[in-house]
């Protein structure tokens, strides 16, 4: 073996600071007394004792220098450096430049004039540090928000509302709490626990008073039948006393539900904030039958300030306490008319707390004397009296609490749930101590709200943690590219400083003083714009979702950035300086061949080989990761983390990603000549000749460029795939669900009892001052042949058939083009006594419960085709249609079931029967009887035999699937479930409707349809609510443009980072190539060929790789489809990436072009083809 020493006067045993067995000089037993002299002599070959048996041959050079404790000594050896020399380097490095400033300074000279000679390296590394500095301080920024916009839209759907608290337990049955009794045991807790108040809660409906025709002009008027060719029942004296109130035969317009909440202005949390403060002191000082009504209401009404409103409503159960005080309680009417005058309206937003869009606030210490004012005139003055003793505080509906500024940002203000649901919790246990768990019922909206927002949330939490960390990783392999091709192309120059005294610890020092000299004003430079950009975030923000956030970036975002800033140059750094202080000095001071290397032979002796720490450290983490998911998912699992099961899953999915991209590299040169045979199959033979060998040639610092495009590729596809998955899964549940473009709602169906209605007499009613009152009789009528239960009115059948007869009229086919309906199924309480109805086989192997729901012939017309996808159907569905099929003579109970019920009951075609199996409560005497005192009914069971006829994948608004983790729901015509229910005389038009469905042209004309449907039902007493595609997707459109934004600008940086790698690349492998173009020049190759050489190796590289980043892009995005499609029960088409796949080509032919024309050209443009054969890197 030999080795080559550089001795300097007044030689110190310097070897000794290396490891030992480092270098083969770290032990001499003799060394050669070189007496000083002037010049330099001959190289004498000296021999020195021999280690290991082999002999050692010195070469020693004289040379004249000052004696000066810091001349070194510069050991080159043949030898491989260690990764021990090589962090003992670093550490020399970091060490002297911090002891010395002299020796700092001569660093920093050199690296400005090195910056001077190589601004565009400089600029790209900057550029690169400024977008990880920046992208880091607004994410992260926005990551700890998300905090606080969870809170803000929590407030906004629910108030500032931390617990609420009911009836419940032992005392169910009651309809409200003593809040006085309440506040007093409330009083020995902290301050913590002391806001609170009271509310009083009461449905009815609202008009205007002036659309009503009073007889008397006074509002009791309205309780009487009109007298208008009417004759007394009972005398000429005696007044016709409506049933309820005869609101509806004096009154005309528009009729809104509305929700009537009695608040206390001063204590209420609705008014705590300063924003709302105001709300609260007008309705304080609103008088005698003032009230406040909301925006929407009014607008509906067409009401304003000073206008009198009429609101009719039921006292039982809500103010059943004050009604209690009546004496003659079963000769009162339970109906109030309220008769009300708007004092203020009121944004919706000021009391977001309210069940309806449609609320009236009033006042507490007026709302008993309005109560009692607005009774039936069959209540006495006695018991007029006595109600009035009733306070509002004593027959509270519910009572809301609230934290204290301090202890709600402490509670609410992290990123994990089970943080903030263990905080409120172990406030609000406090509050069920004192006053008795088994009472009440608790309620917290503002943490089912959040529970709800979790998963959203920690899905961005972790898709802003991976593109902080890809753009870290990326910048990271750009700017140690960038510096491992500054260093060789000053591989000459740094040999000079070597033979004049710089040690390795002097190089690594340099490499450093380089990277941060960009690094240190980029990170400034970072932050400000960081800064600035998290500024027009939150504007974006505050437009789109109306959270407003801080103005100020958060530190932790600082401190992140910070890290990231001055982290990633510092890791970037390593291996430039492990590649240049193990370069020998002969390799760096030889000139005449260029620095590319095509082929490399290591050869090793056995017994040198140390162990490989980079192998050594990757499988070690290898297996830490593995064991930390291994322990930890199930931890996540069981306590419902999903923020740590989250970031399991994706870390797991990103290790994937690396290895799918590792082993994609091994198919490059496949992918490059796949490129090149596609498009370079009509280029010159000579330039597709120069290609493939220029790409051989750059191999090693290409493979840099391939694995940064295929990991970026990979990882953009991968997560916008990803997002999209969510973002459809989300559409589609909605679209599903809806059914169709416009959906009328009908909250409060009737339900049918199967039970005969008695007749209602004539009963007069006198009063102590000798008035006397007969209500009215109510006849009977074929549809109300069936008792009707629950206070709601609803839509029949007959009011449907009008109903879509006035749509076609008024609107017309052109716009809404067809319209069905939905009936409640009859079980779950819909049909009584019907309690339920089960599925099975003949053989009894098989039995579920599942959802029968009746649907009428057209229904699969109305809805959206997207989701009606049939597996397998019969004969009788192709003639008459999928629902229509239901209704042929002959499939009588057949039904249209999901694949997986069709696989589990193992149904081989459709003449396999099963069976129903209807469970009915059966009185005594039988459903005929009318009698109230019945015995205690005795459950029958009913058989009846049924068989498919379609066997569905997916399906609009019911639930069909095909996945084995649920059975689907069954669909039968109407009168198959009404023979179900084995009652003879029960007729399909008292089944109860619970929506109606509409098919419109165009999204144009929701507004006007729905504005129709509004005109028609206010006229009649129905609660519903109207819901359109359109804005039921508004909040997911929302986040997908912000998301798509978002994305955007990451894929921007991100291949913006990538150019800058392949232009750094291309850049290193031209002028390592200059001696080649020099002699293709020489030998004839026009400039235009040469040209075309590097733009094509460019093209190939970008292309390929992103080819490569594709394919595991689109693997790892499948894998995310279907696990989606586990959990949503959704079929959901696979988004592929096609602007990805179009922006590949884009951007691989925009960057082959500008990131090989520039080198090329200074090349082409030197003086003469000397000049490029003799230029020196």
């Amino acid at each position: 073996m030999r080795a080559t020493a550089v001795l300097s006067e007044g030689f110190m045993l310097r070897p000794n600071k290396y490891p030992k067995g480092t270098h083969r000089f770290s032990q001499w037993n003799d060394v050669v007394e070189v007496a000083p002299t002037n010049g330099f002599a001959a190289a004498t070959e000296v021999t020195v004792c021999d280690r290991d048996t082999e002999a050692v041959e010195v070469s020693v050079v004289r040379r004249t220098l000052p004696v000066h404790r810091r001349t070194q000594i510069d050991f080159i050896t043949d030898e491989e450096i260690t990764w021990k020399t090589w962090l003992h380097e670093v550490k020399e490095s970091v060490t002297e430049g911090f002891s010395s400033t002299s020796r700092f300074r001569l660093m920093l000279d050199m690296t400005m004039t090195d910056a001077v000679s190589r601004k565009g390296s400089y600029a790209l590394s900057f550029c690169s540090v400024c977008c990880v500095v920046c992208v880091c301080v607004i994410m992260l920024t926005i990551l700890s928000s998300f905090a606080v916009v969870g809170l803000r839209l929590a407030e906004a759907s629910y108030g500032a509302v931390d617990l609420v608290m009911t009836t419940g337990g032992l005392a169910a049955s009651a309809s409200s709490l003593n809040y006085t009794h309440v506040s007093d045991r409330l009083l020995t807790l902290s301050s913590a626990h002391h806001v609170h108040s009271y509310r009083v809660d009461l449905t009815g409906k609202a008009r205007r008073q002036s659309s009503c025709r009073l007889q008397d002009g006074t509002v009791q008027s309205l309780w009487f039948k009109p007298t208008e060719g009417r004759a007394a029942t009972a005398s000429n004296t005696t007044r016709v006393l409506c049933q309820e109130t005869c609101v509806s035969d004096y009154c005309e317009g528009n009729v809104e539900t509305v929700a009537v909440v009695v608040v206390d202005p001063s204590t209420d949390p609705a008014f705590t904030a300063d924003a709302a403060a105001h709300v609260g002191k007008t309705l304080e000082l609103l008088p005698y039958s003032g009230v406040m009504v909301s925006e929407s209401l009014a607008g509906a009404l067409k009401v304003t300030t000073g206008d009198e409103v009429l609101v009719n409503a039921a006292m039982d159960p809500d103010l059943r306490h004050v009604f209690n005080q009546v004496t003659r309680y079963g000769e009162a009417n339970p109906h109030i008319l309220l008769s009300v005058k708007v004092g203020a309206v009121i944004a919706d937003a000021y009391f977001p707390d309210a069940a309806e869009d449609f609320f009236v606030l009033m006042n507490p210490a007026h709302f008993t004397a309005l109560v009692v004012d607005a009774m039936a005139p069959t209540v006495s003055a006695e018991a007029r009296a006595a109600a009035r003793l009733a306070k509002p505080a004593e027959y509270a509906t519910r009572i809301v609490f609230q934290m204290p500024a301090k202890e709600r940002k402490d509670a609410y203000l992290h990123s994990d749930f089970g943080q903030i649901r263990a905080r409120v919790r172990d406030w609000g246990a406090l509050f069920t101590e004192k006053i008795g768990a088994n009472q009440i019922t608790m309620a917290t909206p503002l943490l089912s709200f959040l529970y709800t927002m979790q998963f959203f949330s920690s899905f961005v939490g972790l898709i802003i943690s991976i593109v902080v960390l890809a753009l870290s990783f990326i910048s990271s392999v750009l700017i140690c590219t960038l510096l491992s091709i500054g260093i060789k192309t000053k591989t000459y120059e740094l040999g000079i400083h070597r033979m004049l005294g710089f040690s390795c610890s002097h190089l690594a020092l340099l490499v450093f003083t380089n990277t941060y000299f960009f690094t240190l004003p980029a990170w400034v430079l970072g932050l400000i714009t960081g800064q600035i950009g998290y500024w027009i975030v939150r504007a974006v923000m505050l437009h789109y979702a109306a959270v407003p956030l801080g103005i100020a970036v958060s530190g932790s975002a600082v401190g992140w950035a910070t890290l990231a800033g001055l982290g990633v140059p510092f890791v970037a750094a390593l291996l430039p300086i492990r590649s240049l202080i193990s370069t020998a000095l002969p390799t760096a001071l030889d000139t005449s061949r260029g620095r590319g290397v095509g082929v490399v032979y290591r050869i090793q002796r056995g017994r040198s080989r140390e162990t490989d720490v980079f192998i050594f450290s990757l499988g070690f983490l290898g297996a830490v990761g593995g064991f930390a998911a291994y322990v930890f998912f199930p931890t996540s699992v069981i306590t419902q983390n999903f923020s740590l099961m989250f970031y399991i899953f994706f870390l797991v999915l990103l290790g994937m990603l690396g290895g799918l991209v590792m082993l994609a590299t091994n198919f490059e040169r496949v992918m490059e000549t796949m490129v090149r045979l596609v498009f370079m199959s009509w280029e010159h033979r000579a330039v597709r000749s120069m290609v493939t060998k220029s790409l051989s040639a750059h191999v090693l610092r290409n493979r840099q460029t391939t694995v940064m495009y295929a990991l970026s590729v990979g990882f953009l596809v991968f997560i916008t795939v990803a997002f999209d998955i969510e973002v459809t899964s989300l559409k589609y549940s909605t679209e599903r669900s809806h059914g169709s473009d416009v959906t009328l709602h009908l909250r409060r169906a009737r339900r049918p009892k199967l039970g005969r209605t008695p007749a209602f007499v004539d009963a007069v009613t006198p009063l102590p001052d000798g008035t006397t009152y007969a209500y009215e009789a109510t006849s009977l009528h074929p549809e109300n042949l069936l008792g009707m239960v629950g206070d709601g009115i609803g839509l029949s059948f007959a009011a449907y058939a009008q109903l879509e007869r006035d749509v076609y009229e008024a609107l017309g086919k052109e716009v809404v083009r067809a319209m069905t309906y939905r009936v409640a199924a009859p079980t779950g309480g819909n049909l009584y006594p019907v309690q339920q109805i089960r599925m099975k086989t003949l053989g009894q192997t098989e039995n579920h419960v599942l959802s029968l729901c009746p649907v009428p012939p057209n229904f699969f017309d109305v809805m959206n085709q997207n989701y009606i996808k049939v597996n397998k159907y019969e004969t009788e569905v192709g003639r008459y249609g999928l629902t229509g099929g239901l209704y042929a003579e002959s499939a009588t109970n057949a039904a249209v079931i999901a694949t997986t019920t069709n696989r589990v009951f193992a149904l081989r075609s459709f003449s396999d029967a099963f069976l129903f199996e209807t469970h009915v409560a059966a009185f005594s005497r039988g459903v005929n009887n009318s009698d109230a005192a019945l015995r205690p009914p005795q459950s029958k069971v009913q058989l009846s035999a049924g068989r498919a006829l379609a066997v569905m994948d997916s399906s609009a608004v019911f639930l069909m699937t095909k996945y084995p983790n649920n059975m689907g729901e069954v669909l039968l015509s109407l009168p198959s479930a009404v023979r179900l229910t084995g009652t003879p005389y029960l007729s399909c038009n008292v089944l109860p409707l619970t929506a109606v469905f509409l098919r419109v042209s165009s999204p144009a004309h929701y507004a006007e349809v729905k504005a129709f449907l509004r005109c028609w039902l206010s006229k009649r007493e129905v609660s519903y609510s109207i819901a359109d595609m359109t804005t039921a997707l508004e909040d997911v459109e929302t986040i997908d443009t912000i998301f798509t934004v978002f994305f955007v600008v990451i894929q921007v940086v991100i291949m913006l980072i990538c150019f800058f790698s392949l232009m750094s690349s291309m850049t290193a492998n031209v002028l390592d190539s200059s001696k080649e173009i020099g002699v293709l020049l020489c030998l004839g190759m026009t400039r235009l060929q040469v040209y075309r050489v590097y733009v094509w190796e460019a093209f190939t590289l970008v292309v390929s790789s992103g080819f490569l980043g594709l394919l595991v892009g689109v693997a790892l995005a499948e894998t995310m489809l279907l696990q989606s499609s586990l959990f949503t029960q959704l079929s959901i088409p696979f988004p592929f990436p096609y602007i990805q796949l179009c922006l590949i080509f884009i951007i691989g032919f925009g960057s082959a072009l500008a990131a090989s024309v520039s080198p090329v050209t200074y090349l082409l443009n030197l003086p003469s083809i000397t000049h490029i054969l003799r230029r020196v890197m």
